[in-house]
């Protein structure tokens, strides 16, 4: 019937606006970029391109409702997490568990902190400082046992 072929049109002009809005419009914009955290996706792919067998850390020191899997990490580091979702040797800690890092590792930070930088670099005195597109993470020579920091 005619009301049924103006329903169903109206329908799909409906949806085939809303497509165009919500994925082709508002998806292009530049600002929707930073508001999903973009900055977090290319941690991800930075730890996805790192050898399967090396160990990786991820410092979260990034504030957030904290969610009860795993071990009330903040949100922010859930977007990493899917990311890398299995990636092997992955560990999430939080800045007050630097102590748990051991041997040979990459380090890297959700945000730059010079602090904790500098408590790495105490505590791993022949480690590196790296800056991969502000990924900032370190590089712990496996050679040197760790040291308390002060």
């Amino acid at each position: 019937t005619v009301k049924n072929i103006a329903i169903t049109t109206f329908l799909l002009v409906v949806l085939a606006h809303t497509y165009n809005y919500y994925f082709i419009d508002w998806g292009k914009n530049p600002e929707v970029q930073g508001a999903y955290t973009q900055h977090f996706v290319d941690i991800g792919n930075y730890l996805n391109g790192l050898p399967a067998d090396a160990k990786k850390y991820v410092i979260v020191n990034e504030g957030g409702v904290p969610v009860p899997f795993p071990d009330g990490i903040p949100m922010p580091a859930q977007t990493i997490m899917f990311i890398t979702h299995g990636t092997p040797n992955i560990a999430y800690l939080k800045p007050e568990q630097l102590q748990s890092v051991t041997g040979k590792s990459t380090i890297v930070l959700m945000k730059y902190d010079k602090n904790i930088l500098n408590q790495l670099q105490e505590m791993f005195p022949d480690g590196k400082i790296l800056d991969q597109k502000d990924i900032w993470s370190f590089e712990v020579n496996p050679k040197h046992e760790i040291r308390n920091p002060k």
